[in-house]
């Protein structure tokens, strides 16, 4: 049933307002605390990240870099288009995937090949790799 407003009524609406205004603004401090904490926990505290730790030295050698040869990304475009149309499943795709892997086990240690099958939208089954 409809109750008319009172002050006591009304002074304990403004109170709650007032309760929930303080309660809002001590979580947005709580929330910059902690984005504050967890920021410094990331700098590095002064220390050099190219410095080595302490206790330990650390040597750096420099890494060669190839220099980039127009010509043979030309040769890899071109042999990569000569397979024709690399549709999954068709042999164009199988044989173009072996060419890459081939020429990335010149250059790696090992190359894992990771296949997978996924629906396509008409309902068949494609094989990717």
């Amino acid at each position: 049933m409809f109750q008319p407003a009172t002050p006591e009524r009304c002074c304990e609406y403004v109170r709650k307002l007032l309760d929930f205004a303080v309660f809002k603004r001590l979580m947005m401090l709580l929330k910059f605390l902690l984005t504050l904490v967890l920021f410094w926990s990331g700098c590095s505290g002064g220390r050099d990240r190219d410095s080595p730790p302490a206790g330990g030295s650390a040597v750096k050698t420099p890494v060669p870099v190839p220099k980039f040869d127009a010509h043979n990304a030309f040769r890899y475009l071109a042999a990569q288009v000569d397979f024709g149309p690399r549709v999954s499943g068709t042999k164009a795709h199988d044989l173009c995937r072996d060419f890459l892997a081939g020429e990335m086990g010149k250059s790696a240690e090992a190359v894992n090949l990771q296949p997978f099958t996924i629906r396509g939208y008409d309902g068949n089954t494609l094989k990717y790799t």
